[in-house]
């Protein structure tokens, strides 16, 4: 009974995911390194569904901070090219932490840049994920244009790859079945100008219900304090806290350090009773509880603005 409402959950999240559209703005071009991937978690075993992530760094750490983002979402692309990499250098790269990355789909296009980022699978995962973050004005922008610039957007698009790639753009148009009503269309296209072949495009995109449920699945396990599913990107847990705005390494180092004086504090020595005294009562306190979470939202306002998507 559960499982099958837990199928529910999910296909409603897939049909909200299809139907949302939100606008984005164009990324600035800048290039980072990629941090090095540990390992990658595809598929669903069993009945158990599990979204697919990007694990970075030291699986084994203590500490680990969880990122939901999403391909279509232009603060996520910002988030990946002018914090990552300092985050990367100094708690990725050094296994001072976990990293992982996880697809939080809210547009049809989230599911299809998450399959073909997939479709590689692990070795080429943050590569792909990568290119599609850093280069949002090629291939999305595009997409919320109005009907008539979008579809003169595209015809120019595909004459442009045709003469790169010497190749007959009424092929390109019917092989890839590309119209300026397929939402896809400057997703496909981009990929055939990146190396993709029209076979690998196509194939990337048929239907996977496992993966399709296994993308929408984060939407389970992404939750507000109050139990609410989270409804914004790129949104961060650190240590299963979840966080009023970005991850940055202020926060990291600011976060770490107080975990570290609290593990490391020593445990307050009992006192030698005097054996004359053997009944006299210990002075000694309790040690104090443990603060709060200084993470708790605030009233369940929104989050920031800088960080909702």
């Amino acid at each position: 009974m559960r499982y099958l409402i837990l199928l529910g959950i999910i296909g409603i999240a897939l049909v909200v995911a299809f139907f949302v559209k939100r606008p984005h703005n164009a990324p600035h071009p800048l290039s980072i390194e990629t941090p090095q991937i540990s390992s990658l978690a595809v598929v669903p075993e069993g009945n158990k569904l599990s979204p697919p992530e990007i694990v970075l760094g030291n699986q084994s750490a203590k500490d680990t901070v969880i990122m939901y983002f999403a391909p279509t979402c232009h603060h996520c692309s910002e988030y990946e090219k002018t914090i990552l990499p300092n985050i990367d250098k100094e708690f990725i790269q050094s296994g001072k932490i976990k990293f992982v990355m996880r697809i939080l789909p809210f547009h049809s296009l989230d599911f299809s840049v998450g399959k073909m980022a997939l479709f590689y699978g692990k070795d080429r995962f943050q590569e792909i994920i990568k290119l599609f973050l850093e280069n949002q004005d090629k291939w999305l922008a595009p997409v919320f244009e109005e009907e008539q610039e979008k579809e003169k957007l595209l015809k120019e698009k595909i004459t442009e790859i045709s003469q790169k790639l010497n190749m007959d753009a009424k092929k390109i148009e019917d092989s890839l079945s590309i119209t300026h009503e397929d939402e896809s269309a400057f997703v496909k296209l981009f990929c055939l100008e990146n190396g993709w072949s029209i076979k690998d495009i196509l194939s990337s995109l048929k239907p996977n219900p496992e993966l399709e449920k296994s993308l929408a699945s984060s939407h389970l396990i992404a939750l507000k304090k109050d139990g609410e599913m989270l409804d914004y990107v790129p949104a961060f847990y650190i240590n299963d806290d979840l966080q009023d705005d970005w991850v940055k390494p202020e926060t990291l180092r600011e976060d770490l350090e107080e975990d570290s004086e609290e593990n490391h504090k020593p445990n307050q020595a009992k006192e030698e009773k005097p054996l004359d005294q053997s009944s006299q009562p210990s002075d000694h306190t309790k040690s104090e509880a443990k603060a709060e979470n200084t993470h708790d939202l605030q009233n369940q306002m929104p989050p920031p603005a800088a960080a909702k998507e």
